[in-house]
C-alpha cells in the first residue's frame, strides 16, 4: 500500500505543523488575597444547609468589605467550614481569606 501526498496535502500538513508549534500567548492569571479572614455564620436544622448558608454569609461579608470580585467562596484562600450542634440547631461558621483573579 502506497500513500501519495499531493502538493495541497503537503501544504495543509505544513500549515498544521506550523500552527501546532506556534506558542499562543494568553494573559497570565494569578490570585491576589487579603491578609485578614472574613467570617460568615448560620443556624440551621441540617449541617448541609447550615454550611451553605454560612458560605453565603461569608460571601456577603466579603462583598461588603471589599467588593463583588472578592466575594467568591471557591476562589478564597484557607477556607474552612465547621458546624457544632447547639442542642437545637447546627451553628456553622465559614471562614476564609478573600481572593480575586488578577489578569496580568
Amino acid at each position: 500500500m502506497t500513500i501519495k501526498i499531493t502538493s495541497r496535502g503537503f501544504l495543509l500538513a505544513a500549515t498544521i505543523a506550523t500552527l501546532a508549534s506556534t506558542q499562543f500567548t494568553s494573559p497570565a492569571m494569578a490570585y491576589v488575597c487579603k491578609n485578614s479572614y472574613k467570617q460568615g455564620e448560620a443556624l440551621s436544622n441540617s449541617v448541609v444547609t447550615g454550611k451553605a448558608n454560612a458560605r453565603k454569609a461569608w460571601s456577603t461579608a466579603a462583598k461588603s468589605a471589599y467588593g463583588l470580585e472578592w466575594s467568591v467562596w471557591t476562589v478564597a484562600a484557607n477556607r474552612t467550614t465547621t458546624c457544632e450542634w447547639t442542642g437545637a440547631k447546627h451553628y456553622c461558621i465559614a471562614r476564609a481569606k478573600p481572593c480575586q483573579y488578577v489578569v496580568q
